[in-house]
């Protein structure tokens, strides 16, 4: 007989831990409570009568309940709330009730996709390419595929399946 785990886990990618958000417990409280409301594929809620279409990562959010399920302040939530969107991390769904937010772009992706989607054709190619501007290439490269491959702190083949 087998038992499974009742509920889905989805861990929290690496960057807040690279970049330094998890240093402020308060801030780990926010990014750990928001990422236990988003899943990785869409789905519909039932919120006030109305049925949601919620996109991947994305969540129904509401300082109240967050601030009781987090132990935070309502302007401790708030003032997290706009420091993720100012660093485009967070995302504010407009003109929908109740308020939506969609953790949509971390930094590096937003960047190397700007990159990425410039016309090769629009560089003249007269101009050499200096080494610096290749090591760039190389560390947004990496970067990317970091974000594609590796976006768990372990390894897929730590997840065990508990059976009794």
């Amino acid at each position: 007989m087998s038992i499974e785990i009742p509920f889905y886990f989805d861990p929290i990618p690496k960057y807040f831990r690279t970049s330094g958000w998890f240093q402020d417990p308060k801030t780990t409280a926010f990014v750990v409570w928001s990422f236990s409301r988003c899943y990785r594929a869409e789905r519909e809620v039932i919120h006030d009568n109305q049925k949601i279409l919620l996109s991947p990562f994305s969540f129904i959010f509401g300082r109240r309940q967050c601030s009781i399920e987090t132990g935070l302040t309502e302007d401790e939530i708030r003032t997290r709330v706009k420091r993720f969107e100012k660093a485009k991390i967070l995302k504010k769904c407009p003109n929908k009730t109740p308020n939506r937010f969609t953790i949509l772009s971390w930094e590096i992706t937003q960047f190397s996709e700007l990159f990425s989607q410039q016309n090769p054709q629009q560089i003249p190619k007269s101009y050499p390419i200096s080494p610096h501007k290749q090591e760039f290439k190389k560390i947004i490269k990496n970067k990317k595929e970091d974000l594609l491959n590796d976006d768990i702190d372990f390894p897929l083949s730590n997840i065990i399946n508990f059976q009794i």
